[in-house]
């Protein structure tokens, strides 16, 4: 393959793969993207699973302390809304189970910790600050994102969640 043909190849490939990335991030009023994680607990776990209900999914580590500061958070939403189909979503990119697992029980988490240890599902939902949270509805639809956990997150959070809650 002569140089000017590398050259197109390179930059076709690259502009297709920006494009898939582009694409796949969560955008608020879009579907949510697909995946497949393994949980601590339930073996594998697929995201559209859980259509029908409503999702709270956040990315978070032990090393982060807003991340710890969010947990109580989820923890909460979850007891008041479980029965009324809201599932907390927590992907843990820690890379050591033994660490998610010490963390998950220190906080008495009751749902799902997936683990994403090779960083696929960061990248498909083009993980920022963390901690950050993904508010999905039933149908599927992302309807909120936080990046960070700051000032009036949990207030937004908790809006969003009890709005979807009362639909």
């Amino acid at each position: 393959m002569n140089r000017f043909n590398k050259k197109y190849l390179i930059f076709f490939t690259g502009l297709f793969l920006t494009i898939n990335v582009v694409n796949s991030a969560p955008i608020v009023g879009q579907g949510a993207p697909d995946f497949v994680l393994p949980s601590l607990a339930d073996g594998n776990l697929r995201l559209s699973e859980y259509r029908s209900e409503v999702v709270v999914l956040t990315f978070w580590a032990s090393w982060c302390a807003r991340c710890n500061q969010a947990l109580p958070l989820y923890k909460s939403l979850f007891n008041q809304y479980k029965n009324s189909g809201l599932q907390i979503l927590t992907v843990a990119i820690e890379g050591d189970v033994d660490i998610s697992e010490q963390l998950a029980d220190g906080f008495n988490l009751e749902f799902p910790i997936l683990l994403d240890s090779n960083y696929q599902v960061s990248r498909l939902y083009d993980l920022g600050k963390m901690p950050m949270t993904v508010v999905i509805d039933r149908e599927g639809v992302v309807v909120f994102i936080d990046s960070g956990f700051r000032g009036d997150s949990v207030k937004r959070i908790a809006a969003e969640v009890s709005g979807l809650m009362e639909e």
